[in-house]
């Protein structure tokens, strides 16, 4: 807590509206010294780590060719998925989703 009050001072030297933004948003909302519980206690997960990998190539990308590419990824993600199930049935459920549903219904036997 010590080093971020002393460059937060810093940094209302440079930038006062700026820290009195972070202020009204709140310490403890967004920083892990001012937050009263330990809410996480770690830094990343799976879902951060596969982000990371697939956009290793474009991170450095403008934001918005940043965007652009995490929305052309999802877009076709899903016409992926949607060519791959177009022919089935509406109660055909995907491979994974049958392993779910089996899953749980063993576990409801015990």
């Amino acid at each position: 807590m010590h080093e971020f009050d002393s460059l937060l001072a810093v940094l209302r030297g440079y930038r006062s509206d700026g820290v009195q933004k972070l202020e009204i948003a709140g310490f403890d909302k967004w920083l892990r010294a001012y937050c009263p519980t330990n809410h996480y206690n770690y830094m990343t997960s799976n879902i951060v780590e596969s982000v990371n990998s697939l956009s290793r190539f474009v991170r450095k990308l403008p934001v918005m060719r940043l965007a652009e590419y995490f929305r052309g990824l999802l877009q076709r993600w899903y016409c992926e998925k949607g060519e791959k199930y177009k022919d089935a049935s509406d109660d055909e459920l995907t491979p994974w989703t049958a392993a779910k549903v089996k899953d749980r219904m063993l576990k409801s036997l015990n």
